[in-house]
């Protein structure tokens, strides 16, 4: 306990010591402290909001972590009309629209090292011990969408795996489908020139909230640019890995998180970032509660 509460003390002096952070658009964080000005609606049912999602999660014992379920997305931040033409944080807006793509859940895979030293392939498409392998290759005609959270420094990786079926696109949004479109075939630059990660710690001990809280304000971060990061596309499958502990910032969170990890109930929204008119509304693609990880039941230590 007394190496956690430092690794906060840590954490504080790092933000203390930082120069304003900037957020997707480039802005000055300051402008996140301003509330949302805009509100379309918010009707998220409970039982949406606190559904189990049971199958193809991994685990060494049947009734221990990790477990996922799907959040609630009525405080991620959306661009619009009017912030495309302000560009203030103040402009952007919430939404009660679902998330385009089914979330089928998260598996944690033990590998080593980062992407130069490791001896197994990322590709999920490739990976028979993964869960989700017979999923992607038995359904040609459906998409999937794998993040693959590398956690280098104890050489595991945490696989969250979403589902895009032909009935669910043909739902979307026309302009979302466009965007996709284009997304997928564009180079890794562009990718991550859009690609946006929403994160939020919605249950943490007392101190380590605030302190996530504060490295991890209300807003998207571009998370392909913050990371080491390689995009992958095979087939039916698009995958992002992230090197997640790499650089100060990620290192502090990453210990931080470490020792009471199984205290931790993450959020994590991904969206496509609207930069013109035409690719409005910007939806959340695709989300994520990840809960109940503990980080003891594999033979790791940090």
């Amino acid at each position: 306990m007394f190496q956690t509460l430092q690794y906060i003390q840590d954490g504080l002096d790092w933000l203390n010591g930082s120069s304003t952070s900037e957020d997707d658009e480039g802005n000055e964080s300051q402008s996140d402290q301003k509330s949302s000005k805009n509100i379309e609606s918010v009707n998220i049912l409970d039982d949406i909001q606190n559904l189990e999602i049971e199958s193809n999660t991994t685990n060494n014992d049947e009734n221990k972590g990790p477990r996922c379920s799907i959040p609630n997305t009525s405080e991620v931040l959306l661009r619009c009309e009017r912030y495309l033409e302000t560009f203030d944080q103040a402009d952007k807006i919430t939404s009660n629209r679902k998330a385009i793509m089914k979330t089928i859940g998260i598996e944690i895979l033990c590998d080593a090292g980062d992407f130069e030293s490791r001896e197994t392939p990322t590709n999920i498409y490739l990976r028979e011990d993964s869960k989700f392998y017979n999923l992607v290759h038995e359904n040609p005609e459906n998409h999937y969408f794998f993040m693959t959270v590398m956690i280098t420094s104890i050489r595991i990786s945490a696989v969250l795996c979403f589902e895009l079926t032909p009935e669910r696109f043909k739902n979307a949004p026309k302009n979302w489908q466009a965007l996709w479109k284009t997304f997928l075939n564009s180079s890794d630059e562009v990718k991550n020139n859009i690609f946006k990660l929403f994160p939020k710690v919605s249950e943490a001990p007392m101190l380590a909230q605030i302190t996530l809280d504060t490295i991890m304000p209300n807003r998207p971060i571009l998370a392909a640019k913050r990371c080491p990061s390689n995009w992958i596309q095979h087939h039916n499958v698009l995958e992002l890995d992230l090197e997640a502990d790499v650089g100060p910032q990620a290192s502090i969170i990453m210990k931080i998180i470490y020792p009471l990890s199984t205290f931790f109930t993450f959020d994590l929204c991904f969206i496509l970032q609207s930069e013109r008119k035409e690719e409005l509304p910007e939806c959340i693609f695709s989300a994520i509660q990840v809960h109940d990880v503990d980080f003891s039941l594999y033979d790791i230590q940090y």
